[in-house]
């Protein structure tokens, strides 16, 4: 008996005012067992380099923890809300380190930044 792990979705949008980026993350199958994953962050064309100063998220390797029957979880992504007017940036998520379950098909999201300004 085995649960899987993926994200819900396939890809994200979220406006860097929002000053957070939220995946969310489903477990099925067999939830009568404790499970953990980790959520990391990858740059594409949106950096983390907090040593710049000029980073668009902040890097995130997180355990997320599900217990017996759980079956949703979020990862929480804090994006640098630095009011610069930029072109949409991209950054991955990716689920590994999956222990007591099995990682699904959808183990990697595309998370979109978009800068609005009024």
């Amino acid at each position: 008996r085995w649960s899987y792990v993926n994200f819900e979705e396939a890809e994200l949008s979220v406006m860097e005012a929002e000053g957070k980026a939220r995946v969310h993350i489903k477990k099925t199958g067999y939830l009568k067992q404790f499970s953990m994953v980790s959520c990391r962050t990858q740059s594409y064309t949106a950096k983390s380099n907090r040593d710049t100063k000029q980073y668009d998220f902040v890097h995130t390797h997180s355990r997320l923890e599900f217990n017996e029957d759980e079956s949703y979880k979020a990862c929480d992504i804090v994006l640098n809300k630095d009011d610069q007017t930029e072109p949409i940036e991209s950054f991955w998520v990716q689920l590994d380190e999956a222990k007591y379950s099995i990682i699904g098909v959808n183990s990697r999201i595309k998370v979109s930044v978009k800068f609005f300004q009024f």
